[in-house]
């Protein structure tokens, strides 16, 4: 799958999530809407780099991620978003491509996908979901739909992260 395909993926569900919120909104009477995220022309840069041009409004595109306002690098790492929740920053190793989880401290929390493009992925069906709960809509077999985060995000070395940003909660994987 192109890298141009994850990126219009993820800002279709991004978007989607927007229109439910809005519409949950209008029935609350609110007269504010947020604005949804406009695609961007130029396709000339890595995927990365991309998605660190787009403006995404606040409370997106999901409530444990956010993209950074400006990547930050070093010899090891690229920050590229955080989890204001727990102040985490989300970087991107530099030798394996796994992205990270990494606390104020400064210590990896987890590891949340082999790379980029899968942490994309991931956050796609994590989005969706979202949007299918705001929406009012039954979740069917929510262990599965975990099952199927993990192994997009890459496998198994990955399963504590989403297990606990999943946003159901599976009294099964409190054992």
């Amino acid at each position: 799958m192109s890298n141009n395909t994850i990126e219009r993926r993820f800002i279709d569900a991004v978007n989607a999530y927007i229109a439910s919120t809005n519409r949950r909104l209008r029935a609350r009477g609110s007269s504010k809407a947020i604005p949804v995220v406009e695609y961007l022309a130029s396709e000339e840069d890595d995927l990365l780099t991309r998605f660190s041009e787009y403006c995404f409004p606040n409370n997106t595109p999901y409530r444990h991620f956010f993209f950074l306002d400006e990547f930050k690098e070093n010899n090891k790492y690229i920050a590229f978003g955080e989890n204001i929740n727990y102040n985490d920053i989300y970087l991107i190793d530099k030798v394996s491509g796994e992205v990270l989880d990494f606390s104020e401290e400064e210590e990896i929390q987890f590891k949340c996908a082999n790379s980029f493009e899968s942490f994309l992925e991931a956050f796609i069906l994590l989005i969706k979901l979202e949007t299918e709960i705001n929406n009012g809509q039954e979740i069917n077999d929510p262990i599965e739909r975990l099952k199927e985060i993990i192994q997009v995000a890459g496998g198994e070395g990955y399963r504590g992260f989403y297990e606990f940003i999943f946003p159901i909660d599976i009294p099964e994987l409190m054992n």
